[in-house]
């Protein structure tokens, strides 16, 4: 049997079986309040909620099973275990999940992410929360924070490092002049198009960078990133990158004491690395660029899970006794009156006896990841 951190959340999910069939029978579900029925978790909604908890490599966060495994370990259909799975979200157990990828014609494999919300009444309960952190998300203004963007900037990075020799050669040829004589007008008109370009490129850049590990980690991230938006592997990277920083959160608080701490985080790199496994580049590349690939993902969860830490510090400093190193982590993201961003919960069990601090709005700087308005996307060479 794996080792869970789960195992007390697992038995009382067992326990409940016999209570719940005594609620059902004192009290018909349609006489019941509504968190009552929330509670109720057929046999099926136990059995796959127990599997996935018994798996989870960190508290709250499973990614490394896939349908067939699901399949084999829960008895269920392929067919019944989506149902169930969509019942778990539809529930509020499962507070987000990413769906894996796999494409056998380029025989690309990314396992599915599931973040189990450790405070519901189930499990924990909502007792447990000793802390709801909300972190909107600026993209209504074309920007992006650390939490929302370093995927996006580190395909910006990657472009640009990939073309640098060929966009100042863009640039230089932007309002050139076919005529043989141009008029002083067009000169510093050319002049002045090209000094904007320029520094809308300077400032791009500069823009990712704000939102990436320091530069001694950003090599092995503009090697890979640049073929997984080929690959369309967003959305799951993404997801992938959030359990990382919850692993990081959870097993080793303690550790990020340095901005990037001085050793390896060897269990989660190892965990990065077994995923990356499942990747294979089309046949027509090199395949190196996967062997830098788990060193950029475990940079940019490092870069999250530090910054993240540097906040929450700043608001246990407001209450002395709130610890975070005890804490259960769960970052998802969230869409609530038509405004998305990332919710943050720190849970504790009740033997920790942490004191409850109230809702807190994170406002994080956003930064800009595309050319300002009025200047479009720089024209190939020939058509220049």
């Amino acid at each position: 049997m794996p080792k869970t951190p789960h195992m007390e959340e697992i038995e009382k999910l067992c326990q409940h079986k016999a209570a719940n069939r005594e609620v059902r029978e004192e009290k018909p579900s349609n006489l019941m309040r509504g968190d009552q029925r929330r509670n109720l978790l057929t046999l099926a909604n136990r059995c796959l909620l127990s599997v996935l908890l018994l798996h989870a490599e960190t508290p709250g966060v499973v990614t490394g099973l896939s349908y067939s495994s699901l399949v084999m370990l829960t008895g269920m259909s392929r067919g019944h275990l989506k149902h169930q799975i969509r019942k778990l979200k539809d529930l509020g157990v499962i507070a987000h999940h990413e769906p894996g990828v796999m494409r056998e014609r380029n025989d690309i494999r990314m396992r599915s992410v599931y973040f189990i919300n450790v405070a519901h009444p189930a499990l924990l309960g909502r007792d447990s929360v000793g802390l709801t952190v909300l972190a909107p998300d600026p993209r209504a203004d074309n920007t992006f924070n650390y939490l929302s963007g370093f995927y996006e900037a580190a395909l910006v990075i990657s472009d640009l490092s990939e073309s640098e020799s060929n966009i100042l050669k863009r640039i230089e040829s932007v309002g050139s002049s076919e005529k043989a004589k141009a008029s002083i007008e067009e000169q510093k008109s050319a002049l002045d198009l090209r000094a904007r370009y320029s520094r809308a490129y300077e400032s791009l850049r500069s823009n990712a960078l704000a939102l990436l590990p320091s530069s001694t980690q950003i090599t092995p991230i503009e090697k890979a990133f640049i073929h997984l938006r080929e690959l369309q592997l967003d959305a799951v990277i993404k997801a992938h990158v959030f359990s990382y920083v919850a692993a990081i959160l959870n097993d080793h608080w303690k550790v990020l004491n340095e901005d990037p701490p001085s050793t390896v985080i060897k269990p989660v790199f190892a965990t990065i690395k077994a995923a990356c496994c499942q990747l294979q580049a089309h046949k027509s590349r090199s395949d190196e660029w996967l062997q830098e690939l788990p060193e950029a993902i475990y940079a940019l969860a490092v870069n999250v899970a530090v910054r993240l830490k540097q906040n929450l510090l700043a608001i246990e400093a407001r209450q002395a006794d709130f610890d975070f190193s005890n804490g259960i982590f769960l970052i998802v993201p969230y869409d609530k009156d038509g405004t998305g961003g990332f919710k943050l919960e720190v849970c504790f069990r009740a033997n920790v006896g942490v004191t409850h601090l109230g809702q807190t709005l994170l406002m994080l700087r956003g930064y800009a990841l595309s050319l300002p308005d009025g200047l479009e996307p720089l024209p190939p060479l020939e058509d220049a």
